[in-house]
């Protein structure tokens, strides 16, 4: 597989771990990727996306974690940019482009798009009123469930998905086009790190919601 098909697949594909859906669909599905696997993870029983961890903790001088946070930080807004020319030319919200791109590959309800981008349905229903004006998606009931409606691109709407796939792709083949394909696929195994929660124990400890605490407190009172 070339670097072009390798980025591509991690991008928009509809299986496995897709840079933008893909972790959804492998929620719903429970399907896994081989093309990150590191090496014999798999066959060991582990899983293949998270490398074993050191022998001896990785160290890094605040001017090297400062330069990372920077890049995690800044990159979001250069992908924003990608699609900036069809956000304006179709008057588009800040992640209308991106619902293009989901709605095609089967995150087909609203609450599908909010679990994607983690805000809330009145926000969604907003850039989803500018899709349906802009022409790019319809709505049509669920083939599944027929008390839901499901959302579905028009031809305009599949041919704007496709200039969002050109479009991302060309700028992430430019950008990386000075490393192999496996530093690449190494660099995404890195930032999913920040995406998937940590292994129970491992950092940030879970705290308990003020609810929760008040509610176990007459039981530490009563022990």
């Amino acid at each position: 597989m070339s670097v072009e098909s390798a980025v591509e697949d991690h991008l928009f594909g509809n299986k496995g771990f897709g840079l933008i859906s893909g972790w959804l669909t492998l929620q719903k599905t429970g399907e896994r990727s081989t093309l990150l696997d590191s090496g014999g993870s798999a066959r060991q029983g582990t899983d293949p996306m998270r490398k074993p961890a050191r022998a001896d903790p990785l160290q890094l001088t605040w001017d090297e974690i400062g330069l990372l946070s920077e890049g995690l930080t800044l990159s979001a807004r250069a992908l924003r940019n990608v699609t900036q020319d069809i956000t304006d030319e179709y008057v588009l919200g800040p992640r209308g482009a991106w619902m293009v791109h989901l709605i095609s590959t089967g995150q087909v309800f609203p609450s599908d798009l909010t679990q994607v981008f983690h805000c809330g349905r009145s926000l969604i229903t907003a850039e989803l009123t500018r899709l349906t004006d802009a022409g790019l998606i319809t709505y049509r009931k669920s083939t599944s469930d027929g008390r839901r409606v499901e959302l579905t691109l028009t031809p305009l709407g599949r041919t704007v998905e496709r200039r969002v796939k050109e479009a991302l792709t060309k700028f992430i083949l430019e950008r990386l086009s000075a490393y192999t394909r496996e530093e690449v696929l190494l660099f995404t195994r890195m930032l999913r790190e920040f995406r998937v929660p940590a292994p129970e124990g491992i950092w940030p400890p879970r705290r308990q919601a003020p609810i929760e605490a008040a509610a176990s407190e007459p039981s530490r009172r009563r022990s």
